[in-house]
């Protein structure tokens, strides 16, 4: 595929996220940030890593640009939560990577983000104090 394809390729639709892109294709649009070094620290102390924001955002492009820190640290990832139903489980299983000191990363919309963060704090309040103290705001 030429440049210019790929180009077209992203104009309005679903082709413009990059879960449906090869790393060829991430690698022409990528443009480094200080996101992806401040990620992969944070899961290299084997941090809870949740990347919040609206669809389109960059949250799985910038999981996709760490990959090799998420393979050397065996990270658990979730890039998509719209298929959750029960957020008491989903917030038991982060409690439970917390508490192993699992690193992990999330991709996750900002209304189920307050909605998981809603039942991590009705599990655990002092996990959710923490998810609280660490929020990084853009």
């Amino acid at each position: 595929m030429s440049k210019l394809d790929f180009i077209k390729k992203l104009y309005n639709g679903k082709n413009c996220y990059s879960d449906h892109m090869n790393k060829d294709e991430l690698g022409f649009l990528h443009i480094s940030s200080g996101v992806e070094p401040l990620v992969s620290d944070m899961l290299d102390k084997h941090k809870l890593v949740f990347l919040t924001g609206n669809p389109g955002d960059g949250k799985t492009f910038i999981i996709k640009a760490i990959e090799p820190c998420i393979i050397r640290n065996n990270v658990f990832v979730k890039t998509d939560f719209n298929e959750v139903t029960n957020y008491a489980d989903a917030a038991r299983n982060i409690v439970d990577l917390y508490v192993e000191k699992k690193p992990a990363v999330f991709a996750i919309n900002e209304y189920p983000f307050l909605r998981l963060c809603k039942e991590i704090k009705r599990i655990n309040p002092d996990i959710y104090n923490e998810i609280m103290r660490g929020l990084i705001v853009k």
